[in-house]
């Protein structure tokens, strides 16, 4: 099985608020080949790794990469119990690229092993499951990379509504290129990383408590924004929101439980932690608003609308925290080459920039985010995705 990469054209750190997204699938993936056997035990070797993984049934905790495959037999197990496999693991995707590498190998084991132990899973079971997995090794993720990866068509987008749940293809007009390029930063979802995307998270959480309580609705547990409204009824309130607030601060003013506040799948995170609650919501919220007007401009091949979009989504994201110095400079770089915008794409704090170009442009834009990335980039790969 081949399990594609991901670009996110625009919706970042959206997808956890319920509010929309538009990712295009990669022509690069991760390729797993697979058997099944009788031994009970689960062992998968990758030519990225040089250890292999060997797992009991049920699995016991690991670490490095092979945590991924035991949290997806933990999730596998009533359907699954006692079933062995052989794993072979390639990919031509970078890891901590912000490319989803990570949610492309999720979702590859399970369409591996569901075709070998012969499950008979859904696409829908698949992206729960790979939610739930990825969750469960401490990332607090929306579910964009899998819903993409499992549903996406070739030649278009995929425009994803998450409450109430909905996809559609989004066409992408011949007029318009996407690339994305290396910053030269890696971006893995560990350590201050993963600390500041989980701190997004709770602000998130805490925007929708507080904008609940403001219109007197209910935001749900946990409490998300796209539950209480479209981004446009939004902005307005969110207007009002403390700058910084804490978790402790919220559950008091709003009666929403710190649990449900503070509350991730694999931990929890500190009720005095200051969040930037006011920036937040206003990223994510005027994000989704760009995602409606990028959803017509890759349609209608308005080239010059939808650059203006990448860049407003990345100033803001350089305000929601999570760019960095050289995707600042990437992102200029790739406009001085002819680009008509770029951003961040992907949680940020490093990895890749995506850039929407005429086909005229196409080879002076990557040639210019190839002598970027020759000047200590850890891939040397920018990508022509059409």
């Amino acid at each position: 099985v081949k399990a594609a990469g991901r670009v996110n054209v625009i919706g970042e750190h959206t997808d956890y608020a319920l509010l929309p997204v538009l990712p295009v699938a990669l022509q690069f993936g991760i390729t797993i080949a697979a058997v099944a056997d009788a031994s009970g035990v689960v062992e998968a070797g990758s030519a990225a790794f040089p250890e292999a993984v060997r797992l009991e049934r049920p699995p016991q905790p690991v670490d490095g990469w092979g945590r991924y495959l035991a949290a997806v037999l933990r999730l596998l197990e009533g359907r699954s119990p006692g079933r062995g496999a052989r794993l072979w693991i390639e990919s031509d995707l970078p890891p901590d690229g912000g490319l989803s590498s990570s949610s492309a190998l999720t979702v590859g084991l399970l369409w591996a092993l569901d075709r070998v132990w012969h499950l008979g899973l859904t696409r829908g079971e698949v992206i729960e499951l790979a939610v739930g997995a990825e969750r469960s090794v401490g990332i607090e993720g929306g579910t964009m990379d899998q819903t993409v990866i499992t549903l996406a068509e070739e030649g278009a987008g995929l425009r994803i509504d998450f409450f109430p749940p909905a996809v559609r293809p989004a066409p992408i007009d011949p007029g318009i290129r996407l690339v994305a390029a290396d910053s030269g930063r890696r971006a893995p979802k560990t350590g201050a990383m993963r600390d500041l995307y989980d701190s997004r998270v709770l602000g998130v959480r805490m925007a929708g408590a507080l904008l609940g309580r403001q219109l007197g609705m209910d935001p749900g547990t946990p409490p998300l924004p796209g539950r209480l409204g479209g981004a446009a009824d939004l902005i307005g309130p969110a207007r009002d929101l403390p700058g910084t607030a804490t978790a402790r601060e919220v559950a008091a003013a709003t009666g929403v439980s710190l649990e449900a506040l503070c509350g991730l799948t694999a931990r929890s995170l500190p009720p005095e932690l200051p969040v930037p609650v006011g920036a937040i919501a206003a990223h994510v919220l005027g994000e989704a608003q760009r995602v409606e007007r990028a959803e017509a401009a890759l349609a209608q091949g308005d080239l010059a609308d939808l650059g203006r979009l990448l860049d407003q989504s990345h100033r803001s994201l350089g305000e929601f925290g999570v760019s960095t110095p050289e995707l600042d400079e990437l992102v200029e770089v790739l406009g001085d080459a002819g680009a008509a915008g770029a951003r961040v794409t992907g949680a940020g704090g490093g990895g890749y920039v995506v850039a929407a170009v005429s086909p005229e442009r196409v080879g002076a834009v990557v040639e210019a985010g190839l002598a970027y990335a020759g000047s200590g980039s850890i891939f040397d790969n920018p990508y022509c995705m059409r």
